[in-house]
């Protein structure tokens, strides 16, 4: 089923879709910049620098564009079904890059502080973590949440 034909379905439709394919999907269908993307590039954006932008975006909300270099995704990272939490650094973490497999991956290294890669393998089969990225576009705050089956990422939700 295409992502055209689950958004008939309604806004946080059960999607079970890979997180890359989903992410191909949604920057096809762009018409300009997309928070979607396959380019692992982008940067940890501080808390304090995260709220300024947001602060930013409202203030200018009808100058600011949804997309572009001021722009960042906002990722919560939260605690396992098994009930492992992520430690206490502040969430959420601000990401200056695309959304995919990728910025997932790096959010769960940050939100539980894995220091390897064989540590990080690990954990994510085992504990199966899920993270949600939240971005403006369009005047709206937009969601998508996914989570590691223990083999790849899905989408399990989105508010689109």
């Amino acid at each position: 089923m295409r992502l055209t034909q689950r958004r008939a379905m309604g806004p946080e439709a059960n999607m079970q879709i890979r997180l890359n394919d989903f992410v191909r999907e949604m920057a096809a269908l762009a018409s300009r910049g997309s928070h979607f993307g396959t380019d692992t590039g982008g940067r940890y954006i501080d808390p304090w620098e995260m709220n300024y932008r947001r602060v930013g975006f409202y203030a200018n909300r009808f100058v600011t564009r949804d997309f572009g270099d001021d722009s960042c995704v906002r990722i919560f990272v939260p605690a396992t079904e098994t009930g492992v939490a992520p430690s206490e650094g502040e969430q959420p973490f601000g990401w200056s890059g695309k959304i995919n497999e990728h910025s997932a991956e790096l959010a769960v290294w940050w939100a539980f502080e894995l220091f390897s890669e064989g540590e990080a393998r690990a954990f994510m089969r085992e504990q199966r973590p899920a993270v949600l990225f939240q971005y403006m576009e369009g005047g709206a705050l937009h969601e998508v949440e996914a989570r590691f089956n223990g083999e790849i990422w899905i989408v399990e939700k989105t508010s689109l």
